[in-house]
């Protein structure tokens, strides 16, 4: 693992050596760049020069807000990291100075871990870096007249009754949190879902003008998307507005179909709401297929789609799914719920809940030469937008009779979400393949959005 491959919010940091954290430290903070290019703090980033009380209200902020990385011994210079000067310690000298004085003044103790860097030009110098996790409590600073600290973009600052109040709601929400997973299901799965055109009985005509019945898609993809702490979101035209521009920016042509003056196609997106609910629903006459999207008073995002394909193939149209679709519609909505929680100053962790069902579908495999792989059917056209590169076939394991239904769920903090979308579609991918009983390595299916 290299400097930059090195993930401060997720990976372990007591397995690489004080000079490749050391390394990785540089690169994070870009401390070769100038000055206005540098790391910036944040509600998940702060920099203190010394171990003092203001870092233990960052500590405790963290723990409060959304969690986030405390580097000790990196100055700063209008919130950017301005130079690694490091604190004189003996090995570990820091670190149990650190943990001591959280544990003194801190509660309960945060979630929470430390990791000693060592300089590695022999001075005797040290960094500190102090991981905190979002926790369930309220933690309380006991050194000091002011209690609870939250974080507030880049500065860790008191509390004031409406926060408090807001902190305190949040705990009771979490507390009872399978309720509302539960009704969220049902707005989910009464609203949200995709038709399909049912087919003429044979030797029927219709008549001029006559629109042929649809039925609810027995095969569809779901995807729901919730903020670890429920939001408090007033729903109004601003924010309608503002997801449906997300929606148009998120997916390969969807905007380009909507907007498209040419009949055949037969693009629309319409929306529905309610009062704690609003829903965007996009359709295609040219291949009867349909979308979904819809988000609720919790900040919670959701997605359906069709996952059926037809193919024109020599007179006939079979019908397939298709992984490279799917692995672009993961990534999509992982990025646009990501804007969306942006848009409502959320940057804290979630979860991530998918549900495919393909029967009877089989998997879209196409031949190009000699090689066969695994690619896009709705997502062909040529477009600026990224989507999954194709998957070639020796790369994917299958069984002799492949599932049904499969279901994954991923976690996401506000890194993997940003900057890491590959590594959590490459987990939710692997997870349903496996259980519609094909197998895949995680690397080749990360490698399908580098």
């Amino acid at each position: 693992m290299t400097a930059a491959d090195i993930d401060f919010y997720k990976d372990d940091l007591s397995a690489p050596e004080d000079k490749d954290l050391f390394a990785a430290i540089e690169v994070f903070t870009r401390i070769a760049l100038p000055q206005t290019e540098r790391t910036q703090e944040g509600y998940l980033l702060d920099f203190k020069a010394l171990w003092n009380d203001t870092a233990l209200k960052a500590v405790a902020a963290f723990a409060n807000t959304f969690g986030g990385i405390l580097v000790i011994g990196v100055s700063d210079k209008d919130g950017r990291a301005d130079d690694i000067v490091g604190v004189p310690s003996q090995r570990h000298e820091l670190k149990t100075r650190i943990a001591s004085m959280i544990a003194s003044n801190i509660s309960p103790t945060p979630p929470y871990e430390i990791r000693d860097v060592a300089f590695p030009d022999g001075s005797g110098r040290h960094l500190c870096i102090v991981r905190v996790r979002k926790g369930n409590s309220l933690y309380l600073l006991t050194k000091g007249e002011l209690p609870v600290y939250v974080r507030n973009e880049d500065q860790s600052i008191p509390a004031n009754s409406a926060r408090l109040q807001a902190l305190l709601a949040i705990r009771v929400a979490a507390s009872s949190a399978s309720d509302l997973e539960a009704s969220q299901s049902a707005v989910f799965s009464q609203f949200l879902f995709v038709t399909q055109e049912q087919p003429v009985p044979h030797g029927m005509t219709l008549p001029a003008g006559y629109q042929a019945q649809r039925a609810r898609s027995a095969t569809y993809l779901q995807i729901r998307l919730t903020p670890e702490e429920p939001q408090v979101v007033r729903l109004d035209l601003a924010i309608e507005q503002e997801f449906r521009l997300i929606v148009l920016k998120s997916y390969p042509e969807l905007a380009d179909n909507v907007h498209d003056p040419s009949p055949h196609i037969g693009a629309s997106l319409e929306d529905f709401r309610l009062r704690d609910w609003y829903q965007l629903n996009y359709r295609e006459t040219l291949r009867d297929h349909e979308m979904g999207w819809g988000i609720d008073s919790s900040g919670s995002v959701y997605f359906v789609t069709q996952v059926r394909c037809k193919l024109q193939e020599k007179g006939q149209e079979p019908e397939v799914w298709s992984l490279g679709d799917l692995i672009t519609n993961l990534d999509c909505t992982i990025e646009a719920a990501h804007r969306f929680w942006n848009y409502l100053n959320y940057p804290g962790e979630a979860h991530v809940f998918v549900e495919l069902r393909v029967e009877p579908l089989p998997l879209l495999e196409r031949v190009g030469g000699f090689q066969a792989a695994y690619s896009s059917c709705l997502y062909e056209k040529g477009s600026p937008r990224k989507r999954a590169k194709v998957l070639t076939a020796d790369k994917l394991t299958r069984s002799v009779k492949h599932g049904a239904r499969a279901t994954a769920a991923v976690d996401l903090t506000y890194a993997t979400r940003h900057s890491n979308r590959p590594e959590a579609v490459a987990i939710l991918a692997n997870q349903l393949l496996r259980d519609l009983g094909y197998s895949a390595s995680l690397d080749d299916l990360r490698a399908l959005f580098s």
